[in-house]
C-alpha cells in the first residue's frame, strides 16, 4: 500500500494528512486530488487516526493551561523584581537568554 501521495493523482478513500497544515483530510470515495496544489498527502490507517485524535487533544488540554501559567508566572517574576536592581541582577542571569541569542 502506498503512503505517499502527490497533486492529480487518484487515491483510494481513507483518511490523509496534509503537509502544509497537519491537518487530517477525509476522502469518501476513490478520487483525484485537486489540481494545482502543490501539497503532499500521507495516508493515515484509521487505527492510528483514533488512537491520535483523542491524543492530541489531550496533549492540548494539558500543555496549553501549563504555557500560559508559566508565562504568567515569567511575568510577575519580573514585574516584582524589576524595582529591585539589586536583586533583579541576582536573580535575573539565571533566566536570561544566552549572550547574542536575543
Amino acid at each position: 500500500m502506498r503512503l505517499k501521495y502527490g497533486h492529480g493523482e487518484t487515491i483510494p478513500a481513507g483518511y490523509y494528512l496534509r503537509n502544509d497544515t497537519w491537518g487530517i483530510v477525509c476522502v469518501p470515495e476513490d478520487g483525484a486530488l485537486r489540481e494545482g496544489e502543490d501539497l503532499t498527502y500521507y495516508r493515515v490507517p484509521l487505527p492510528v487516526v483514533l488512537l491520535l485524535g483523542p491524543l492530541a487533544g489531550l496533549v492540548w488540554v494539558f500543555v496549553y493551561p501549563l504555557l500560559g501559567l508559566s508565562i504568567v508566572v515569567y511575568s510577575a517574576f519580573r514585574l516584582v523584581l524589576a524595582p529591585l536592581p539589586w536583586v533583579y541582577r541576582r536573580v535575573s542571569h539565571r533566566f536570561a537568554a544566552p549572550h547574542g541569542h536575543r
